[in-house]
């Protein structure tokens, strides 16, 4: 009796595994999109605290604008520009938390 496999029965598992492959990357991709809008978020969130903690020892105008920058741009994972507003920060991509 051989031992292994036949080149049909690794053509037919080859398949299986691709058309898995085709029926979960959608969702992956749909996961990861809302994974770094969530990172983004959070990034907004921990700035506005920090800012917060900070804001009654100094009367720097420019406090939230150097927290932005001591992250060194990376708030956002996808590149977005962080923008100050009235309500606090606002990413280009995925807006405000």
């Amino acid at each position: 009796m051989k031992k292994g496999f036949t080149l049909v029965e690794m053509i037919v598992i080859i398949c299986i595994i691709s058309i898995v492959a085709l029926l979960t990357a959608p969702n992956l991709m749909s996961t990861l999109t809302s994974s770094n809008a969530q990172v983004c978020k959070d990034h907004q969130k921990a700035i506005m605290s920090e800012y917060y903690a900070k804001r009654p020892y100094t009367d720097d105008p420019t406090l939230l604008g150097s927290l932005i920058t001591s992250y060194k741009n990376e708030v956002c994972p996808n590149g977005g520009v962080i923008a100050i507003t009235s309500t606090g920060l606002s990413c280009g991509i995925h807006g405000s938390y």
